[in-house]
């Protein structure tokens, strides 16, 4: 009895130690080889990635949301426009915190669409009206605008912004300049809707 349990101790241990070596050299064989194929489906794709940067470098792709969202805010301004007549003055002040990519894309769109004089944002160290300006009443993730109650299309301004980035209303004026001035007053972190809809 003693030998038949030895026999069957040795046969499992046999047994095991097959399968460790099975499965020890089918991993020796299958790891590389598919760490290989890996490798092999990466330096495909580089090349691949590296064209559509260097495309979206210096192509608008108009089917993104970038490209939505610069139109529709052109479009915006133009309402803006259309709301204070051709031929009224106009001028929109810009601040922000940091001199955010969003700050200087929303400056450029401002002026384009309503062809207002647009200014900012701008470096506030060396001008202590444009620093308070800049940072008092901000609100983190939020742009201000600022105008007169009786500013013309200020309202309908504030109104079609909101579609696309987070704006609240608040009825002062930019320091020392005319009522009729819209003041885009940023916080730190203002992102369009479409990024934090995701």
């Amino acid at each position: 009895m003693k030998e038949a349990w030895k026999s069957v101790g040795i046969s499992l241990l046999i047994t095991i130690g097959a399968w460790i070596l099975i499965y020890g050299a089918f991993a020796l064989y299958i790891t590389p080889k598919r760490l290989y194929e890996e490798q092999e489906k990466i330096a495909d794709t580089v090349p691949q990635l590296e064209a559509e940067i260097e495309y979206r470098k210096n192509n608008l792709d108009v089917e993104g949301p970038a490209f939505g969202n610069v139109m529709d805010t052109i479009n915006v301004f133009r309402s803006y426009r259309a709301a204070i007549g051709p031929g009224a003055e106009c001028e929109i002040r810009i601040t922000s915190p940091d001199i955010s990519n969003i700050s200087r894309q929303i400056q450029s769109i401002a002026n384009v669409g309503s062809n207002c004089r647009a200014f900012g944002p701008v470096d506030t160290s060396g001008d202590p009206e444009w620093k308070k300006a800049t940072f008092e009443g901000m609100v983190s993730g939020k742009i201000k605008l600022n105008a007169a109650k009786e500013a013309p299309g200020a309202e309908q301004l504030f109104l079609n912004l909101r579609n696309y980035v987070p704006v609240e209303r608040e009825f002062k004026t930019f320091p020392g300049r005319p009522a009729y001035v819209i003041w885009l007053q940023f916080g730190p972190g203002v992102k369009w809707n479409t990024e934090l809809t995701k």
